[in-house]
């Protein structure tokens, strides 16, 4: 009998270990799907101090706050953001606002349009594709700012606003977001390759290696 409630008591330790795993692996799974489905955070500058990430921040802290994708470029402010959620918050949906109305702004061009305004005075190609991408064939005179660089905010508000951007990527997809993001840093004159610059290359016109 001592032996069956030994054996019993073992049974009953590893059923619980197996049952208290399963409950750690669903709740794991659920945290994933939760913040994967998570709203985007879609602006180019830090949720609670405004100013693009990079520098001396380095990356920026990303993190999920009541199913919104929130992203800081420091410690000290996501821990600001976590003692008053609610200001923040709204600091993103009028910087989101003012995103979107800015944005309006841009005109979205062909392969056609795109080459006459190169030869414009004041023209700068700005290529937001990799640098593998850009390495691998460009626009002669090209600038090229990878726009998923997590100091893309850095490296553009650097730029001569007074300028006209000719923005692509390679199919138009990546040029739309940082057109976005140059529109809410005040840049005026923006103008997006629409399809890209596989459709720069199908229509013939020059690439350089």
């Amino acid at each position: 009998m001592s032996k069956l409630r030994e054996v019993y008591k073992t049974m009953k330790t590893i059923s619980i270990i197996f049952a208290l795993a399963a409950v750690s692996f669903i709740q794991s799974q659920s945290s994933g799907a939760a913040d994967a489905a998570a709203r985007p955070y879609k602006l180019p500058v830090c949720a609670v101090s405004l100013e693009p990430y990079g520098g001396e921040h380095g990356k920026p802290r990303v993190f999920t706050h009541e199913g919104r994708e929130i992203k800081t470029c420091c410690e000290d402010c996501q821990k600001k953001f976590t003692a008053n959620p609610a200001k923040f918050l709204k600091q993103i949906d009028d910087a989101e606002a003012k995103l979107k109305e800015k944005a309006r702004a841009t005109k979205n061009v062909e392969v056609a349009a795109f080459e006459k305004l190169i030869s414009e005075p004041g023209a700068v190609v700005l290529d937001v594709r990799t640098p593998r991408e850009f390495a691998a064939g460009h626009i002669a005179g090209a600038v090229n700012i990878d726009v998923n660089d997590p100091e893309f905010g850095q490296k553009v508000t650097k730029l001569d606003k007074s300028k006209t951007y000719l923005v692509h990527c390679a199919a138009g997809v990546r040029s739309a977001k940082a057109c976005e993001q140059l529109a809410y840093f005040d840049f005026p004159k923006l103008y997006n390759l629409e399809p890209g610059f596989k459709a720069w290359e199908k229509a013939g016109k020059k690439v350089e290696r």
